[in-house]
């Protein structure tokens, strides 16, 4: 179901606010100052900090690469500042002003059905956000949906496909914590905010002939290559939109973008505030109760042949050669199959809402 609007879309001017970022190079400093950017022009003093870790799962962020489970909880990659981080500790903080976390921004890696069998999702994501409201009670956790690599920059068609193929299957797991919580008592909730739909509305729209301002002309590959640095990171201007959807997402769909960055010229900017505009009203955020059964059905008849195809074209065959890589292919088929029959009790979206989630380290 679509989130309460009132939620989200309180007066802002004078506001002050405070997130946290757990992520990787998909959620990188960059477009979360970009949003401090954003938010500064429409009045809203929006202090931040994150834990950076690259490649990471939200698993790996509490647990580290190696999955310790005797590890220091959240102690993993590095603060805004560059120093490691300590997630637990800026979740007790307050500022000097008394300000405390209020919305914490949380993304996983982003090959769905491998992170949520061998990285936990489900039970990662509601690890994370018991420990941000149990020291920030009321704060919200926006779960940031992460796309997956673009096969073909020339043809991105494919790609815009599967991500909105992928789009449910995300809402699935934030609907498998949400269940969850809700059976447990909690009051809070989830929200998925659809960064993998839109950044595909931004690739189909730039992608067509018609096209205006600096994206006027120039072969496809062109107009991608100025919201994407290789197959799946982001430039600037990427970034740029990425922070405005975010704006539009958490500070109101009707909201003007005041702001943008000095390397973005003006007409790329105007055509970037007004995809994001479109793309926030068209995707909006949702707070998903999915119905569990329905999910795991979609993924075995619909999704998991779909996903494998893709993933194999779009990493595993530019990381390895011809045969390492049919092999890897066939290795996760095999593994996913069986994890993912819609009958298993192995399934990640076999909803299991009595068992517990402490803070064991």
């Amino acid at each position: 179901m679509t989130a309460p609007q009132s939620q989200f879309n309180k007066p802002v001017s004078g506001m002050k606010r405070k997130f946290y970022f757990s992520g990787h190079s998909l959620t990188n400093p960059r477009l979360a100052g970009f949003l401090s950017e954003i938010a500064k022009a429409a009045g809203i003093d929006l202090a931040w900090d994150q834990q950076h870790l690259v490649g990471s799962s939200i698993r790996q962020r509490r647990q580290g690469y190696g999955l310790d489970p005797q590890a220091p909880a959240y102690r993993h990659g590095a603060d805004r500042a560059g120093r490691p981080a300590d997630v637990l500790g800026a979740f007790a903080a307050r500022g000097e002003d008394g300000r405390a976390i209020d919305t914490l921004v949380v993304t996983e890696q982003h090959a769905v059905l491998n992170a949520l069998v061998w990285q936990e999702t489900v039970s990662s994501l509601r690890h994370i956000h018991e420990a941000f409201v149990g020291a920030n009670p009321g704060g919200r956790t926006i779960f940031f949906e992460p796309w997956l690599s673009i096969d073909d920059k020339a043809a991105p068609q494919r790609w815009i496909e599967y991500e909105h193929a992928a789009a449910p299957v995300w809402k699935c797991a934030v609907s498998s914590v949400n269940q969850s919580l809700a059976v447990a008592g909690h009051a809070e909730r989830i929200v998925s905010m659809p960064m993998g739909v839109a950044l595909a509305f931004l690739a189909n729209r730039a992608s067509q002939p018609e096209s205006e301002g600096d994206l006027a002309g120039g072969s496809t590959r062109d107009r991608m290559n100025l919201f994407f640095d290789d197959d799946v990171h982001l430039t600037e201007a990427g970034d740029f939109y990425a922070a405005a959807v975010m704006f539009l997402h958490l500070f109101g769909t009707t909201r003007q973008i005041d702001w943008s960055p000095a390397t973005v010229s003006e007409p790329l900017a105007q055509f970037i505030k007004k995809a994001a505009a479109d793309a926030a009203t068209k995707y909006p955020l949702t707070e998903n109760m999915n119905n569990l059964e329905g999910c795991r059905r979609y993924i075995e008849s619909k999704f998991l042949q779909l996903f494998i195809e893709y993933y194999y074209d779009a990493n595993l065959k530019k990381s390895s050669n011809f045969i390492i890589s049919l092999y890897q292919k066939f290795n996760i088929k095999r593994s996913l199959d069986s994890f993912y029959n819609e009958n298993s009790p192995s399934n990640p979206l076999v909803n299991n809402p009595v068992t517990s989630l402490d803070h064991k380290q």
